[in-house]
């Protein structure tokens, strides 16, 4: 009678830990205080009760990860396939440049106004002076490596699209 009694609670504490957020020694606890005296002593240790719930628990939650989340980003945002096509740069290495270039202009952390407005000034000659040379026809040279690589990349998406 006592066998029979502590395999119903055992499969108790199996639907509880499946079926509740409750916490591991709740769900133990709740079981032991159902149970007599003669049903206790042929349960198993409270370690091993205990092992049991985070088992289960385990299973559930492996079981609700088969299927994948949704991105936190979407392809769309992502995806340069399209970037290929349109010329267009797939990182922000200018934009380091740049800002890597307006930092050693200013050459401090925190510059004074007069030096971050002067720094601004210097900087808007510089980009004046780009914009005459990109109108006159001049445009700077690609570092072979990017070349290169923008090629293989074109190569590869065309194949993909034939």
């Amino acid at each position: 009678m006592g066998k029979i009694k502590a395999k119903k609670a055992i499969q108790k504490l199996k639907e509880t830990a499946k079926n509740t957020q409750l916490t591991i020694h709740c769900v133990v606890g709740t079981i032991t205080s159902e149970i007599t005296q003669s049903a206790a002593g042929q349960l198993p240790s409270l370690n091993q009760l205990k092992r049991t719930v985070q088992r289960i628990r385990k299973i559930k939650t492996c079981a609700s990860r088969r299927t994948r989340r949704a991105p936190l980003f979407s392809i769309k945002i992502w995806n340069c396939y399209s970037m290929l096509d349109d010329n267009i740069p797939r990182t922000n290495n200018s934009v380091e440049g740049w800002h890597n270039s307006f930092n050693s202009m200013l050459s401090a952390h925190h510059p004074s106004i007069w030096t971050f407005i002067t720094a601004l000034k210097k900087e808007e000659s510089l980009n004046r002076f780009k914009i005459e040379q990109y109108t006159a026809g001049f445009e700077p040279p690609k570092k072979k490596k990017y070349k290169d690589s923008t090629i293989k990349l074109k190569k590869i998406c065309d194949d993909y699209k034939n």
